[in-house]
């Protein structure tokens, strides 16, 4: 009889203690798993304690522009000037400009060319020229219009400006006025030029470009010209310089 009783209390005891080990198994592993709402309260709290959000974005290396801060341009052009009812000539000439703004410019350019009145002589027509030299001197109000890249290859491209220019200048040459059957004066004469122009600029670095411009001269002069008006197209292609 004693031996049962002990053998029952053996086995009592050993119940509870498996069932208290079990008990703490399941109380450790319920507090190790995270529900849904528990997560979001967690990071609720974390926001709470950090208001601003921070992103986890892989930063990108890159080399940052490095562009002059002139506004001074110098440079020298080489194309071709058609004068009315002449052929085209070689034309060269210089321009200086300051860019008020990133859009606006003001350019001041001196060029130089030569008439051939051949054909007009030719023709019977009397020629008032001393010589063909012909010098143009203009004002103009530029406007960068649209910027943009050229694009040489894949990788490799530059930046560009498609500009347009209105100007004021004057025209000059050299005349004879016959004054009498025996007299003839010789006089420099300056006439008004108007001057609508486009033009394309590339950067190559950022103190050099090239550029292509196409103008339209309107000289007005009655020593050349039937109606008192000359449409002269020229063609340029120059380089310059910022400093």
């Amino acid at each position: 009889m004693q031996f049962k009783a002990k053998c029952f209390w053996r086995l009592l005891t050993i119940w509870c203690l498996s069932t208290s080990l079990v008990d703490a198994t399941t109380l450790v592993l319920s507090e190790k798993q995270e529900t849904p709402e528990s997560t979001n309260e967690k990071n609720n709290d974390q926001k709470k304690d950090n208001p601003f959000y921070e992103p986890e974005v892989l930063r990108r290396e890159f080399i940052e522009p490095q562009f002059d801060t002139e506004d001074w341009e110098i440079g020298v052009f080489v194309g071709s000037y058609t004068f009315e009812n002449y052929d085209a000539k070689f034309l060269s000439g210089f321009r200086i400009s300051h860019h008020l703004t990133s859009r606006v410019f003001i350019e001041l350019n001196a060029a130089a060319s030569k008439l051939d009145e051949s054909q007009r002589t030719q023709l019977g027509f009397e020629s008032n020229l001393i010589n063909e030299n012909i010098e143009m001197y203009n004002l103009s109000l530029g406007f960068n219009a649209v910027n943009g890249q050229a694009f040489i290859s894949e990788n490799w491209a530059f930046n560009s400006q498609l500009y347009v220019v209105l100007g004021l200048g004057t025209t000059a040459f050299d005349i004879q006025t016959r004054i009498s059957a025996t007299e003839v004066e010789i006089s420099k004469e300056f006439n008004d030029t108007y001057r609508f122009g486009l033009g394309y600029r590339v950067y190559l670095r950022d103190w050099i470009t090239t550029y292509f411009e196409f103008s339209n001269y309107v000289v007005d002069t009655e020593q050349l010209t039937f109606d008192g008006n000359a449409n002269n197209m020229g063609f340029a292609l120059g380089f310059s310089f910022f400093y």
